[in-house]
């Protein structure tokens, strides 16, 4: 970079030994003065490229952060709402569970019942049977009876 500036420097110098006479008749003080202000100007305007340069990568790493921290976001809200799918559908099949033991057992009550009516409508029958079979035998033993 000095060996640049040097041959600037060196180059603006020839320049202006070889301008035009009014130039030339100038002091060499004022030349060199002149030549350190087009340094200095052209320092600056490589200081400013630099820092403009610097802020162009720092504003495109913070945006590559911020959409970066967008991604991740949303990577967590589909990956909640995805949890919260499975955690529903895990309820749906627990209820639809209890609902087929609860319909289970009201079946299984009713085939109860209707066992029971028929275990009690059998004893009826039975009851009636003994009991015309109790009157028929106490018929036949209490009959006609001879005397001889």
């Amino acid at each position: 970079m000095i060996r640049q500036s040097n041959s600037i420097l060196i180059a603006v110098v020839t320049a202006l030994f070889m301008a035009a006479p009014a130039f030339a008749q100038s002091s060499l003080s004022d030349q060199i003065n002149s030549v350190y202000a087009v340094q200095r100007k052209q320092d600056a305007a490589r200081r400013a490229e630099q820092q403009k340069r610097e802020a162009q990568r720092k504003a495109e790493h913070a945006a590559a952060l911020r959409a970066a921290r967008e991604r991740q976001a949303d990577a967590e809200a589909d990956e909640e709402r995805r949890e919260r799918y499975v955690d529903k559908l895990r309820a749906l099949k627990i209820q639809q569970q209890e609902l087929k033991l609860q319909a289970e057992k009201d079946r299984l009550a009713r085939e109860d019942k209707v066992t029971g009516a028929n275990v009690r409508k059998e004893n009826a029958e039975t009851d009636l049977i003994k009991s015309r079979a109790d009157a028929n035998n106490n018929a036949v033993s209490s009959g006609p009876k001879t005397g001889n």
